[in-house]
């Protein structure tokens, strides 16, 4: 290993803003408070901010694609002691926006890969997400520019939180059966919709199938998002803004 820099508070995750290796965003807690920063290895490890939301909140990058500058950011701006998936782009000063169809209740939601080559276009970038509640754990499928989430049951054996995006808009998942011990899923989304459909390679493996909180088998349709007891409450127009640190202050070429 090569010594390169030191960054002083508490630092944890680390993504990669570039393909270069140059950089690197950490979530760094300083006086009680976690905000992402970015270190640049280029430059003995100089250290500036990447989220400042709010002056009290917690901060953090999750995933970040170099090609299209999409980042997925956990706060809890919106909703002071509870984190909330959001999402912004990186050379943008669009502040970042936490949309309602990633909230699902009673379950933990975690993005693990985000389709690369989308260059201009971080809106279309398809986000695989993890969800995890008390029927069981699935797969769930975003876009910026979609308004909802498709839920999918993971293939038999999935490694949970682990798989891939193609340029091409094909997820793939790996996954370990007694029949196929190394197989992977591939799923590749409809030209017009960007729904996924596909099936498992190898012996024993399991396709994509529609299913969610109240059907994690797969084969019962798209669950529903969230149960609602009344009329839907106003969506908030107006994003938490972004504060100190806009993204356009980390454009690199």
């Amino acid at each position: 290993p090569e010594h390169l820099a030191e960054i002083p508070g508490r630092c944890s995750g680390g993504v990669w803003l570039d393909r270069t290796g140059r950089m690197l965003a950490l979530d760094r807690e300083v006086g009680g408070r976690t905000k992402a920063v970015v270190v640049d290895l280029a430059r003995a490890g100089e250290v500036s901010p990447l989220l400042q939301i709010a002056d009290g909140s917690d901060d953090r990058l999750l995933l970040a694609d170099p090609d299209s500058g999409l980042l997925l950011i956990s706060s809890d701006a919106p909703s002071p002691g509870r984190a909330r998936l959001g999402w912004g782009v990186l050379g943008s000063s669009l502040p970042v926006r936490f949309p309602e169809c990633l909230r699902v209740p009673d379950c933990a939601v975690t993005p693990f890969a985000i389709q690369p080559g989308q260059v201009l276009t971080p809106e279309c970038c398809g986000v695989a997400l993890r969800i995890d509640g008390p029927m069981g754990g699935w797969v769930g499928v975003w876009r910026p520019a979609a308004r909802q989430v498709q839920h999918l049951a993971g293939p038999e054996g999935w490694l949970a939180g682990a798989g891939l995006w193609t340029e091409a808009g094909e997820l793939l998942l790996p996954y370990a059966t007694a029949d196929a011990p190394c197989g992977v899923a591939r799923w590749a989304a409809a030209p017009r919709s960007g729904a996924l459909t596909g099936e498992a390679e190898g012996p024993g493996g399991t396709g994509a199938g529609d299913a969610g909180p109240e059907d994690p088998q797969g084969g019962g349709g798209t669950a529903p998002q969230a149960p609602e007891s009344g009329p839907p409450e106003p969506v908030v127009a107006r994003p938490v803004p972004l504060q100190q640190a806009p993204l356009g202050n980390l454009v690199t070429k």
